[in-house]
């Protein structure tokens, strides 16, 4: 099955070192907003196109309440990283059992009211139907790096990166 990963550039070098590993996912909103007890998977989708609601930041400042739960000091510069600016392409096989289908995955294991949350934030049950997890890392060398903006491989990607 083929899928994609969207990412912040700042995150190439990290992933280009350690392959896709590490990925929040939190049981409650109560958990999200103390960023408290995340379990850790890669979000993939089926969906390619970077102008659909992902649910991802699209690189903006920090609102006042988020510059607070972040601890960063008035005045200082903070802006959240675009996070739909890389899509890496992947292939992973149906039958990899560290791969989950959201949908069934966060029915079993996420708090009701904070799961419907997520999928309004994501797009609503059309896009967030084409959600998976991967419970494991996924090599960077199997990932095809484009650039959003462009459409374009990321050059040297991942070498240039390491």
């Amino acid at each position: 099955m083929i899928f994609y990963h969207f990412t912040a550039c700042a995150t190439l070098i990290p992933i280009a070192r350690e392959g896709l590993a590490f990925g929040a996912i939190y049981r409650t909103a109560a958990h999200a907003q103390a960023m408290r007890n995340p379990i850790n998977a890669v979000w993939l989708t089926e969906n390619s196109d970077p102008n659909v609601p992902h649910g991802l930041t699209t690189g903006r400042d920090l609102l006042p309440h988020e510059r607070e739960r972040q601890g960063v000091p008035d005045g200082e510069p903070a802006r959240f990283d675009n996070k739909l600016a890389v899509r890496f392409r992947l292939t992973l096989s149906s039958s990899d059992g560290k791969l989950k289908r959201w949908p069934r995955w966060a029915k079993q294991n996420l708090d009701a009211e904070w799961l419907e949350a997520l999928i309004n934030t994501g797009g609503g049950p059309d896009v967030s139907n084409g959600w998976w997890l991967y419970f494991g890392n996924i090599p960077a060398d199997k990932l095809d790096a484009i650039c959003t903006t462009t459409n374009e491989p990321v050059p040297g990607w991942p070498g240039a990166f390491k």
